[in-house]
């Protein structure tokens, strides 16, 4: 049974990004469910405020949009934790595989990758091969249900910036080159944010 990861990101009005912070936090600090909230420290033209849910079904994704669109306590609560935001939006996305993650995640790395048209399942499936190749980091794969769909996102996680840049090195490296010159010959473009975790609920 394939997992999902839910998402609200948030761009926080200037000088709000503090309040946006804290009201997204406390939405954990009451709940079991698991999941976390970042914050973008590079890739983005403003601040970002991505807080992820991590479903083990597509029934549990399904079930938690209905007790929260079903109560409307609940929904105004959505609203008002949108109120010191100039732009707020939801995504959901199928993990085709899972990022191993570290006892102590801090940062997390996003890539969006954009495959030529007709190419995005061989563009998975040799992203899957270059994921067995490292040895320092294993990204996790997946792709979103709704938006672009010649598009899929890595996603790096690491518990500390020394971390993050032993991965880049050896995804530069000469081991992974026959890889990147495949994916290289199959997409248009690539876009990546480095996020930073403010919290983290792995109950």
């Amino acid at each position: 049974m394939a997992r999902y990861i839910g998402q609200r990101i948030m761009t926080p009005t200037p000088g709000r990004l503090q309040q946006v912070v804290n009201s997204q936090v406390e939405i954990f600090q009451s709940t079991d469910r698991r999941g976390s909230v970042a914050i973008a420290i590079s890739g983005t033209e403003q601040d970002e405020v991505a807080t992820n849910f991590i479903y083990d079904s597509i029934s549990e994704a399904e079930a938690h949009q209905d007790g929260v669109l079903g109560d409307t306590v609940r929904l105004s609560g959505v609203d008002a934790r949108g109120v010191d935001c100039v732009r707020t939006r939801w995504a959901l996305s199928r993990v085709i595989e899972p990022t191993v993650r570290p006892s102590q995640p801090k940062y997390i790395r996003r890539n969006l990758i954009t495959a030529k048209r007709g190419e995005l399942g061989n563009l998975v499936n040799a992203l899957k091969e270059l994921r067995e190749v490292f040895t320092t980091v294993t990204p996790g794969i997946v792709v979103q249900l709704g938006g672009n769909n010649d598009t899929v996102r890595t996603l790096a996680i690491v518990s500390s910036l020394e971390e993050l840049e032993a991965w880049s090195d050896e995804l530069a490296s000469d081991k992974t080159k026959t890889y990147r010159d495949r994916i290289a010959g199959m997409t248009v473009g690539q876009n990546s944010v480095l996020s930073r975790f403010v919290h983290v609920n792995q109950s």
